[in-house]
């Protein structure tokens, strides 16, 4: 009986094996497989090994299940201990093709499922470690195997070249497995060597993971819905630590590389040459709370491209790069930390009429972006620098950028609480811009300079400083410069975002030129604003060591204007202009403007050159004050005072006090005008041109009433002409004029002079302004007209008789009696130091002139003309008079102006004698063998 049970059970080990392979065959045949093939199928009982050789299962033609051998060493031992142990196992050549329909039935080699087959999944029972079942492999090697899957949206044939498994188990606290694999994904290489394999108490893999260029192409149908099109190479190669049981963390330390992406649909479109990441990557998907993902390496892209349709937009760049830690937090809200530094070279972005180009812009700083407060102007917090190089922004219809500059730096930007954006420093370099227009400019500005600003909640906004350097306005048309400075600075900016206004504590400007021909040093502007509502204000605007040079050309018209009119395009008519700007304002309201005070400091010059005379008219006015008083368009009534103080030629001091209403409809003056020992000879150029007549000596003294109302001039002119000498220099126009005379200018002039050799005329202007045309022939004629009859009543006084020219003498004596004479200051040859001497005797004439405050004094220097000449050549004279040699004269008139600027400024110095009393003459050359160098003194 033993012995029979013992044959029996050595038959049914013996046949298993062949009542397994044939069910195996007729199973898989009448579940699909046109055929099903299995050469050998072993199984020993005593040593736990079973043999599946040459497994070929085919459907249709095409292998659907195949393997060389499968060898597989179980230890029986222990199956007794509840684990199911395979001491070896070895597959070669096996393949298994898999294919779900479009039904939803899946295919397992030639075994088909339907897809709508549900099965309810019941939760699993834990069973104590005493009574589970564990499942033990020392080694299991797979060779040539291939695994083919196809559903609707993708293909996958994965091809196992080899493969090892070693000492796994799924028994707690055992050492972790280890597995090797090399083979392919879709053609794209695969090596996975993992040192450590787990699944009890939870899922662990940790090893190295490469994969090498996986085409993209591969997902485009899985995700045909969202992209129309994607392609590229993915390739993996870094360190991999997984854990997975109730929480899910994911290490991976190494790259991820994509060649040639492209991604895209309907509404975008994504390229590059090359994506690289480089560096650690930590996911965390904890069972509750937020997932978490950590970030530190370097993701780079070279050639990327991102596109909307129709070339509505378009972002190209050469290079990115964003380098360092971030976190990034996934729950209820999103919340993102990041300290990575971000570089992009070579920008190029477009717009439908613009083009942005950029070199190069670095971010580097930290960043704390949040989605739990929606309520925040600002979604993220962040402080850093950003750097900008080589931007232009073009407005896509030349090659000349609208806007351009070389570097922005921005240091300490920095944005908190979701309100305040500030900015400790923005430095601008090679700033440019253009203009277009009547008058095209190109605007250039060398760096511009913002401290210290402050932004709460896009409402406000502060700035401690903006400075700009060096800006230069130039036309476009002929490159001509239209104004420049060294510096324009503003202090203390504040601005109202919402009610659109600015205001700062002062504006300064140095070293601003305007087209050569105005220029000055220094400008500040205290307490400028600027409203939408109310307009320009400041509080005093002062301008200080102003040079203006205006010239008249030969045909009249301004050096300013000829310039200004030379930078403007060339006005294009078109059909039904009538020459006003479509949409221009005709209110006659001006624009807001309200200014405190304008005043002139320091030295200012202005310079004036008349070129339409045959002999050029020069003339220059040095301004020590101008004050203009409150200005305010919004109160046309208001007055402005205006107080100016000056000197024509260095010698002839100017005043002018009055008050203006400069916003008046009709602007109205009313001014007092007083010039005094203004040198006649100045004049010459308009009174040859005029009348043929030159003026060879004197001075002016004016007294004028200047009103103008309801354009209306009204002049009142009081001219005293000092020591006048003429010449005549064309006879046909000193004839014409002395044909419009009662008499001949000369005797004219010689009745009007008094026993000073002085002529007063009183000459009024007055009339519309539109009709006003006066040339100096005409004030000649008329003053002269007028002045001749009351002076010749004197003429024909002494002419009457003996009675009458006694009279006559009585009074001229009576006239001379109340005239004061004054010694002159005697210098020695060459010398103008004033001497002890000197000194007391102008502290005589300090004390007259205190003693009467309304006297002027006219210094008038007289050189000799042997100053210069040696005693040998004066010797050689023969003559009572040396002449003057002509190297000589411009010395000696020099010498002259020195020694009567020396009396001035003793007096000026030591007793506070204004210098406008003080009146220099030109200087006169005594040629005579005894002249005396002197200052003649004349009150």
């Amino acid at each position: 009986m033993t012995g029979g049970a013992v044959i029996l059970i050595c038959l049914f080990f013996l046949l298993l094996p062949f009542g397994v392979k044939y069910y195996l065959i007729s199973w898989l045949e009448e579940n699909g497989a046109d055929s099903a093939k299995i050469e050998s199928l072993w199984f020993n009982p005593f040593t736990g090994r079973v043999t599946l050789g040459k497994l070929d299962v085919r459907r249709g033609g095409k292998s659907l299940l195949s393997h060389s051998d499968i060898t597989l060493d179980i230890g029986i031992q222990a199956l007794f201990q509840r684990d199911f142990r395979i001491e070896s196992a070895k597959y070669e050549n096996l393949v298994l093709d898999l294919e779900q329909y479009k039904d939803g039935r899946w295919r397992f080699g030639s075994y088909t499922v339907a897809g709508d087959e549900r099965q309810e999944v019941k939760p699993k029972t834990e069973l104590p470690d005493s009574t589970s079942w564990g499942v033990l492999a020392d080694r299991v090697v797979l060779s040539k195997c291939r695994l083919k899957l196809k559903t609707a949206q993708y293909k996958v044939d994965f091809f196992i070249d080899h493969a090892e498994l070693k000492k796994f188990t799924t028994h707690t606290g055992e050492r972790a497995g280890k597995f090797v694999l090399t083979g392919s994904l879709n053609g794209a290489g695969i090596e996975i060597k993992l040192d450590t394999l787990k699944v009890a108490p939870q899922l662990e893999i940790s090893g190295d993971v490469h994969v090498k260029e996986f085409d993209l192409d591969n997902l485009s149908l899985l995700l045909a819905d969202a992209l129309q099109s994607i392609s590229g190479k993915v390739g993996v190669n870094g360190k991999l630590h997984l854990t997975a049981g109730d929480d899910v963390l994911v290490d991976y330390d190494g790259t991820i590389t994509v060649t040639d992406p492209v991604v895209g649909n309907s509404a975008f479109s994504v390229q590059g040459g090359q994506l690289n990441w480089r560096g650690k990557t930590h996911y965390a998907g904890p069972a509750e709370g937020d997932m978490a993902v950590d970030l530190d390496g370097l993701l780079a892209s070279e050639n990327f491209s991102f596109q909307l349709p129709d070339g509505e937009f378009r972002l190209q760049e050469k290079k990115i790069g964003i380098e360092g830690k971030s976190k990034i937090r996934i729950g209820d809200d999103v919340r993102v930390e990041s300290d990575a530094s971000i570089h992009l070279q070579a920008t190029d972005c477009l717009l439908p009429s613009l083009k942005i180009s950029n070199d190069s812009l670095q971010w580097r700083g930290k960043v704390d972006y949040t989605t739990a407060d929606s309520n925040k102007k600002l979604p993220a917090a962040f402080d850093g620098q950003i750097v900008l190089d080589g931007f232009s922004l073009f407005d896509g219809k030349g090659q000349t950028p609208m806007v351009a500059f070389e570097n922005v730096t921005i240091d300490d930007l920095g944005g908190s609480d979701g309100r305040k954006l500030t900015i400790g420093s923005l430095a601008m370099t090679d700033f440019s811009t253009s203009v277009q227009g009547e008058m095209p400019l190109d605007i250039s500005v060398a760096e511009v300079k913002l401290h210290q600003v402050e932004n709460v909640d896009f409402k406000s906004l502060k700035a401690e400083e903006l400075s700009v350097l060096q800006p230069v306005v130039q036309s476009t048309i002929n490159g001509r410069t239209l104004v420049k400075a060294g510096e324009i600075r503003v202090t203390g900016i504040m601005g109202d975002l919402e009610k659109t206004g600015f205001s700062s504590r002062n504006i300064f400007l140095d070293g601003l030129v305007f087209l050569d021909a105005v220029s000055l040093e220094k400008g500040n502007l205290s307490s400028p604003a600027w409203a939408q509502d109310s307009g320009v204000s400041g509080e005093t605007l002062s301008l200080e060591n102003l040079l203006a040079t205006i010239n008249l050309d030969k045909k009249g018209e301004l050096n300013i204007n000829r310039q200004l009119q030379a930078m403007r395009q060339a006005p294009q008519e078109t059909e039904g202009n009538t020459g006003e700007a479509a949409g221009v304002d005709k209110s006659d309201e001006p624009y807001p403007f309200i200014l405190g005070k304008l005043e002139l400091i320091g030295k200012n010059r202005l310079s004036f050159t008349d070129n339409t005379l045959a002999v050029p008219f020069t003339s220059e006015l040095v301004l020590s004050k101008l004050e203009l008083g409150r200005l305010d368009s919004t109160r046309p009534e208001q007055k402005t005072t205006l107080v100016l103080q000056g000197e024509f030629e260095g010698r002839a001091p100017l005043s002018v006090k009055g008050e203006l209403f400069p916003f008046k409809p009709s602007p109205a003056l009313d001014l007092d005008i007083e010039l005094k020992n203004y040198p006649l000879t100045k004049l010459s150029s308009y009174t040859v041109q005029s009348v043929g007549t030159a003026l060879a000596g004197g001075q002016l003294q004016l007294k004028t009433k200047l009103g103008l109302a309801d354009e209306i001039l009204n002049m009142q002119n009081d001219i005293l002409l000092k020591k006048l000498e003429t010449e005549r220099i064309s006879e046909e126009l000193a004839t014409e004029l002395d044909n419009e005379l009662p008499i001949p200018l000369d005797a004219a002039l010689a009745m009007l002079r008094d026993s000073k050799d002085n002529i007063s005329l009183d000459i009024p202007i007055e009339g519309p302004l539109s009709d006003l045309d006066v040339g100096i022939s005409d004030i000649l004629v008329t003053a002269l007209g007028k002045a001749i009859v009351p002076a010749a009543s004197s003429y024909l006084v002494y002419s009457l008789g003996p009675y009458a020219a006694l009279a006559y003498v009585g009074m001229k004596v009576g006239e001379k009696m109340m005239q004061v004479e004054l010694p002159p200051v005697n210098f020695e040859l060459q010398e103008i130091t004033l001497t002890p001497e000197h000194a007391d005797y102008l502290k005589r004439i300090g004390q007259i002139l205190k003693d009467r405050p309304k006297t002027d004094l006219q210094l008038c220097p007289v050189v000799a003309s042997r100053e210069f000449l040696s005693p040998e050549v004066i010797a050689s004279e023969k003559k009572e008079s040396i002449e003057v040699a002509e190297q000589d004269r411009e010395k000696l008139l020099a010498l002259g102006e020195q020694r009567a600027t020396a009396v001035q400024d003793y007096l000026v110095k030591t007793f506070g004698v204004e210098k406008s009393r003080l009146l220099i003459c030109d200087t006169k050359i005594d040629t005579g063998r005894e002249a005396v160098p002197k200052v003649l003194l004349q009150l």
